[in-house]
């Protein structure tokens, strides 16, 4: 949504990245998390290996420009363009040959933008999905400050066990 509220509308201070939807340079260096991933989803991925985001991470309180990025965990994760600004802005005055500045590098070069059309279905590239084994169904697991992609039944194996709020002092 547009500062005017009319969805769509693009104002002479927005900029298009990649086919995601348009936010303001402003916004660029003022952002925040705004809202925080729970629950769990399974989706299915259509034909052209799109699935479709779960409306309440798309309501306004959630950002609009996310990334997907390969996880050693087995899975994929998605994080709001603030968190992935974040830890740009930590390496962006390191050395060049600076090792934390190299691994971001490398993984930015591996990250995918990830946005959703109107009908709420996001793009899942093919070597991503290869990279965390997902066939036709996905899980689709909010984790706090993000989510994660996981096929069903590598995220139930490395899942095992649960957890309760006493475990965690609530």
């Amino acid at each position: 949504m547009g500062e005017s509220g009319k969805k769509g509308r693009i104002l002479a201070d927005k900029v298009w990245l990649g086919r995601c939807l348009p936010f303001k340079k402003a916004d660029m260096d003022t952002v925040h998390i705004r809202a925080i991933y729970v629950d769990q989803f399974e989706r299915s991925f259509d034909v052209k290996g799109r699935l479709t985001v779960p409306s309440e991470w798309r309501d306004k309180d959630y950002e609009e420009k996310l990334f997907l990025i390969p996880s050693k965990e087995g899975c994929l994760k998605i994080y709001p363009y603030s968190a992935f600004k974040e830890r740009q802005d930590r390496v962006k005055d390191l050395a060049p040959d600076s090792p934390d500045r190299r691994a971001f590098e490398r993984m930015a070069a591996n990250a995918q933008n990830f946005c959703w059309d109107a009908q709420g279905r996001a793009l899942v590239q093919e070597r991503h999905r290869a990279l965390a084994g997902l066939k036709k169904d996905a899980l689709l697991v909010g984790v706090g400050t993000h989510f994660q992609i996981w096929d069903t039944e590598r995220y139930r194996q490395a899942q095992a066990g649960s957890v309760f709020s006493e475990d965690l002092g609530m």
